[in-house]
């Protein structure tokens, strides 16, 4: 589990010429598991809260929220550092108020195809991420296109599997024996 920063883009955060509710900051929940000796399966759902941005020229305030769901690949070749990709779906959603008193709070919910490339760094249970995340375009002229942005994560790992102990090489000998009981020294 672990937390999320999606920093804004200041075109995309331009109330003034059309824009959305851009940066934010959030939850996410991660699952991993190694399926060869190299690569793996990764899943990912993140809660996002975007900033709330105003446009006074307007009279209007803007706010969303976001949830998305990847899976995808990654590789286990080394312990500290890895790359990942993957694909998913965001669910964007987002409130336009009006400030000046006139009711016409408008808004949206829409999915958006979503593709990420990435890498990370993991210390212990410490995980460090970063990557780019390209989404689909709306297919709605009124509706903002989320566009490629760059997504942060910064997670603890709650559970991990125990990597399983090295066999030990056969002894020469057999097994070690236990010394006999009873006898001379060992009896009155």
């Amino acid at each position: 589990v672990g937390l999320s920063s999606l920093p804004g883009d200041p075109e995309r955060d331009n109330l003034s010429a059309g824009g959305s509710s851009g940066g934010g900051s959030g939850f996410t929940a991660l699952y991993e598991r190694k399926l060869a000796s190299s690569m793996g399966l990764t899943t990912r759902a993140e809660y996002m809260f975007h900033s709330e941005k105003e446009d006074f020229t307007n009279n209007i305030r803007v706010s969303g929220s976001e949830a998305l769901f990847l899976v995808g690949a990654r590789t286990f070749g080394s312990k500290t550092l890895h790359g990942r990709a993957g694909v998913g779906v965001s669910l964007y959603s987002e409130s336009v108020k009006n400030t000046a008193g006139v009711d016409l709070d408008t808004g949206f919910t829409r999915a958006y195809g979503v593709f990420e490339l990435g890498g990370g760094l993991n210390l212990g249970r410490v995980r460090f991420q970063m990557g780019v995340l390209f989404a689909t375009g709306p297919g709605d002229p009124n509706i903002p296109s989320l566009g490629t942005r760059f997504m942060g994560t910064f997670a603890i790992d709650l559970y991990r599997k125990a990597e399983p102990l090295p066999k030990s090489p056969p002894m020469p000998n057999g097994p070690p024996t236990a010394p006999p009981t009873g006898g001379a020294l060992g009896s009155r």
